[in-house]
């Protein structure tokens, strides 16, 4: 609850209460829903001469957030190994220490994307609202009432079903491990926001089981450890590439679109059966219009540009502006020639870890890579043109735009002009490939030695300098290409503040 008054007789600050304010100027409040969860499980592991391990799981989990039917589910689980490496044939290959094929299948419920009324029907009202003058006067009204969530009762639990195989190796006396794993996740009665129309009013939409989708992908996890005297070193790379489809909205629908961005042309993101989350969708772009694909006629008295007739006719074209694809070949440019346009997911991601020693000496690394994935880079809508915001503009639309003389570019012509062949659409151009490259961490350390710490009544003490984020390769032209955003409308730029680079200088000590 909160309330706020004003015309205080002293701004003495013993007399500002809310009982001294002589006008109420506010007063709101919302309910408060607790959530409980409660889950149980029961576990059984089985081994047979450390060679073949077998284990069972099976949860039992309740949410408060769902209706009383379906406020409980169950889920399974079950894993097996063999460890190879413990056969008899094994036995001569020294090389490997350890040698282990292994598989699972197992469901998991998730119940996070709720809201806490998500199964209640909610009303409220305000005098703006819902407040209306019944008996005409004109000088009074009556209270009245609008629903403000509508709710769902019969939401259950969203349900994952993943498949794992993969092996575990260990090799050379254990300086070299090896870990990998191939994966199928499915997710079925996924937790939706249901769409409605217009009509049903503005009341908070409950979510619902609706939509599946499923991921494949394989991880792979190297590493190797060792000591050359006085110099250690380790390092660690992991692996991970992930295809994701969507398998299923709801009934009768195929798609939705979603925002990420400006709504000012309209939604980037296109969620599609047989596509992936948050895809791109709208016209490529094959290049730009060029003057010797126009030509001047007389129409009513006025010399006018028309579009040579060999090439798909589009709104608002003219020399230095955006030609689309003619994607179903029809000769005209219109809604049914929109594509997929891009994908925001990378086609892998990589980590790796890397450590050295010395003596006394310690340095650390992480770098981390994202290579395919695509950003939709809204800035380039506000800078690149003109009618879209009438202040600072890029160094692109200056110095690259097209002219006559410099048709050998992708930057649209300097112009005022905003339609279909400018800055309206969504368009391909916005599209950018996000791949990079980044050193996320850099430390060097020292630790004093003991015989010196000792005469000071000190343990441990170890000093280090530490750089943050310190470069970034890439060619994504926005400030930064590791963006985040809602699953449905991933990878939006929409001018985040960027990672930013930091040194830090420390210490860690024991006394």
């Amino acid at each position: 609850m909160s309330a706020s008054r004003a015309d205080y007789f002293s701004d003495d600050v013993s007399y500002r209460t809310l009982t001294n304010g002589a006008t109420i100027t506010g007063a709101t409040s919302d309910l408060y829903t607790p959530v409980t969860l409660v889950s149980m499980f029961a576990k059984a592991d089985y081994g047979f001469r450390n060679k073949y391990l077998l284990s069972a799981t099976i949860r039992r989990d309740g949410s408060s957030k769902f209706g009383e039917d379906n406020r409980f589910g169950i889920f399974p689980s079950f894993s097996a190994a063999w460890r190879v490496s413990e056969e008899a044939f094994f036995s001569g290959l020294d090389w490997i220490s350890d040698f282990k094929i292994r598989g699972s299948w197992g469901t998991m419920g998730n119940q996070l994307a709720l809201d806490s009324r998500n199964q209640f029907y909610l009303y409220g009202g305000s005098a703006d609202q819902t407040f209306y003058d019944l008996n005409g006067a004109g000088t009074t009204s009556l209270q009245g009432f609008r629903p403000t969530r509508i709710g769902n009762p019969d939401a259950k639990w969203e349900t994952n079903v993943t498949t794992d195989i993969g092996f575990e190796a260990t090799l050379l006396q254990d300086k070299i491990t090896v870990v990998f794993d191939w994966y199928s996740k499915n997710t079925k009665d996924l937790l939706f926001p249901l769409e409605l129309p217009g009509t049903a009013g503005g009341a908070d939409v409950p979510y619902i089981n609706i939509a599946s989708m499923k991921n494949t992908g394989i991880d792979l996890e190297l590493g190797y450890r060792n000591n050359f005297g006085d110099l250690g070193f380790s390092g660690n790379l992991a692996f991970t590439a992930v295809e994701n489809e969507i398998t299923k909205i709801a009934e009768f629908v195929t798609f939705f679109d979603q925002g990420g961005g400006t709504t000012r042309i309209g939604p980037a993101h296109r969620n599609m059966v047989g596509h992936p989350m948050s895809s791109y969708f709208g016209y490529e772009v094959q290049s730009l219009f060029q003057e010797d694909e126009f030509h001047t006629e007389v129409i009513a008295g006025v010399p006018t540009l028309v579009q040579n007739t060999d090439i798909a006719t589009q709104d608002g074209a003219e020399p230095g502006f955006f030609k689309y694809q003619d994607t179903d070949g029809d000769g005209a440019i219109t809604t049914t020639d929109r594509v997929f346009i891009g994908d925001p997911l990378p086609a892998f991601t990589m980590g790796l870890n890397l450590s050295l020693t010395y003596k006394n000496f310690d340095v650390t690394t992480y770098l981390y890579t994202s290579q395919g994935g695509e950003i939709f880079n809204w800035n380039r809508w506000w800078i690149d043109f003109w009618p879209s915001f009438q202040g600072q503009k890029s160094k692109a639309l200056l110095n690259d735009s097209w002219t006559p003389d410099r048709t050998n570019t992708t930057v649209p012509k300097a112009s005022n002009t905003s339609n279909f062949s400018t800055n309206t659409q969504i368009v391909s151009y916005y599209v950018e490939d996000g791949s990079y490259i980044r050193m996320k961490n850099l430390q060097l350390g020292y630790t004093i030695p003991e015989s010196v710490l000792s005469k000071i009544n000190v343990k441990s003490l170890r000093v280090y300098v530490q750089g943050v984020n310190l470069f970034t390769l890439t060619k994504y032209s926005g400030l930064d290409p590791e963006l985040g955003g809602d699953d449905r409308a991933f990878g939006a730029d929409t001018g985040n503040y960027p990672n930013v680079k930091q040194l830090i200088f420390g210490l860690n000590f024991v006394l």
